[in-house]
């Protein structure tokens, strides 16, 4: 079974100028910027401490980065846990 890394390191072998994400911003990424974004997150993720099986919440709005940051949290073996960005304190 292939994970959504797989699917992004195929996808921008393939076909690494197709645009695979944008948002509201004006952000776009295709799947070789996605891959480099993810591969940055992970090592970005690993250098804090973060490793396999640790769980981290993730609080952002939707946008191409929230995306990168979650696969790279992925690849970097660990546990997104997404949080709405909206959840009222108490």
């Amino acid at each position: 079974m292939e994970s959504w890394i797989h699917v992004i390191e195929r996808a921008a072998a393939e076909h690494p100028e197709v645009v695979a994400l944008s948002d509201s911003s004006g952000d776009r990424a295709t799947y070789a910027d996605l891959l480099t974004r993810v591969e940055g997150s992970a090592g970005g993720w690993a250098a804090n401490g973060v490793g396999p099986g640790d769980v981290v919440c993730v609080v952002m709005r939707n946008s191409t980065e929230y995306i990168a940051q979650v696969l790279g949290l992925c690849r970097a073996g660990a546990i997104p846990a997404l949080i709405n960005w909206r959840v009222a304190p108490e």
